[in-house]
C-alpha cells in the first residue's frame, strides 16, 4: 500500500498468500493486534517466526487506527473498538474452522487461543480476554494466553483491565 508517497508494504521472502495449511490436525490461532498506526503485515517477522512453529496467525489491521482512515478522537473510539475487532476476528476464524470446503476448516484448535499485541495491541488484547465494563465488551474466554510487546505507552488502560486478565 503507498500513502502520500510513502510505501507502506512489508515484503517477505517466507510468507506467501494463499499458502496451504501444512498437514497434521489441528494447529493454535494468535490473533495479533499491532500498535496504533500500524498494519498487522508489519509484524511479518513475528507471524512468520509463530507460524513456523505450528501456530495460525491471524494479523489485525484495525479500521479507524491507520493513517489511511484514522478518527481524531482515538483514545476513546479506537478503545471502543480495538478488543472487539479481536474477538470479531476470532468468530469470523472459528467459523471458517466449521465451513466444510474453507482451508481452515477443522484446522483450528479451538482449545488453544491467544492472543498476541504490540502497545495499543496489548490493551486491545487484554480488553479482549478480560472484557472492559466501560465500553460494555464481555470478557473472552476463548483467548487462553496473552503475549504483550511494548506497553508503558499506555498504562491507564492497561490498568483498568490488568487485574482481570489471565496473562502470561
Amino acid at each position: 500500500m503507498t500513502l502520500q508517497g510513502i510505501d507502506f508494504s512489508w515484503p517477505s521472502s517466507v510468507a506467501r498468500h494463499s499458502a496451504a495449511i501444512a498437514p497434521g490436525g489441528q494447529y493454535p490461532m494468535v490473533v495479533f493486534s499491532p500498535g496504533s498506526w500500524i498494519q498487522g503485515n508489519a509484524y511479518s517477522d513475528f507471524g512468520e517466526t509463530m507460524a513456523s512453529y505450528g501456530f495460525i496467525v491471524v494479523a489485525i489491521s484495525h479500521t479507524g487506527d491507520l493513517p489511511q482512515n484514522w478518527t481524531p478522537d482515538p483514545e476513546t473510539q479506537s478503545a471502543r473498538d480495538r478488543p472487539r475487532d479481536v474477538q470479531f476476528t476470532i468468530d469470523q476464524m472459528l467459523l471458517k474452522n466449521q465451513t466444510v470446503g474453507d482451508p481452515f476448516y477443522g484446522r483450528i484448535d479451538e482449545q488453544a487461543i491467544g492472543a498476541a499485541g504490540h502497545s495499543f495491541g496489548g490493551y486491545s488484547i487484554m480488553a479482549a480476554q478480560a472484557g472492559y465494563g466501560r465500553y460494555e465488551l464481555a470478557a473472552d474466554p476463548r483467548i487462553s494466553r496473552l503475549c504483550l510487546f511494548h506497553q508503558e505507552r499506555i498504562p491507564t488502560l492497561l490498568g483498568r483491565v490488568a487485574q482481570a486478565s489471565r496473562c502470561c
